[in-house]
């Protein structure tokens, strides 16, 4: 009997079940990284919005965290603070927002009056909400302050509903 050169059944499986195997983990790998760029960005926004709360406080005047969506950057005291390649202002098509009170769909990235936020020598920070999400729109984060007496800034993800990280 003549033998044909080739891949049997059993090797083309196993071929195949490992080249499987490696593409699940690069994306797996992939998502976590796109997860990871995002919420370091909005992390870096929160700690930059406690520097002015105080800073306003300190020097009892107004500070500001001023957006810019076209160019995806944002500025405060003269320093200007660009996002991530991989990361922009926006939202996930049919998200409900706020995140604290979803109750109708987002339609501004920046919710914050004039897209800016103003933090107040009494400590107060004006109420809204500004969402990051990943270029591929599907990680998204929120940074929101809420009207409240006591103002704070709080960090949400979204994975199918709002959860609070801080």
């Amino acid at each position: 009997m003549k033998q044909c050169p080739g891949f049997s059944l059993v090797e083309l499986a196993i071929a195949m079940l490992l080249f499987l195997t490696v593409a699940s983990l690069v994306l797996v790998h992939g998502s976590y990284m796109y997860r990871a760029v995002v919420k370091q960005e909005i992390e870096k926004m929160a700690i930059i919005c406690r520097y002015l709360q105080h800073a306003a406080m300190m020097s009892n005047k107004p500070k500001m965290l001023i957006f810019d969506r076209k160019r995806n950057i944002y500025t405060y005291d003269n320093y200007h603070e660009k996002l991530s390649s991989q990361v922009e202002f926006g939202v996930i098509s049919g998200i409900l927002g706020p995140p604290s009170n979803p109750i109708r769909q987002i339609q501004s990235p920046i919710t914050f009056e004039n897209e800016r936020i103003i933090f107040h020598p009494d400590g107060i920070i004006q109420p809204g909400t500004v969402y990051l999400v990943s270029k591929d729109k599907r990680i998204m984060y929120a940074l929101s302050s809420p009207v409240s007496q006591v103002s704070f800034m709080r960090i949400y993800r979204y994975d199918g509903r709002w959860q609070c990280l801080s």
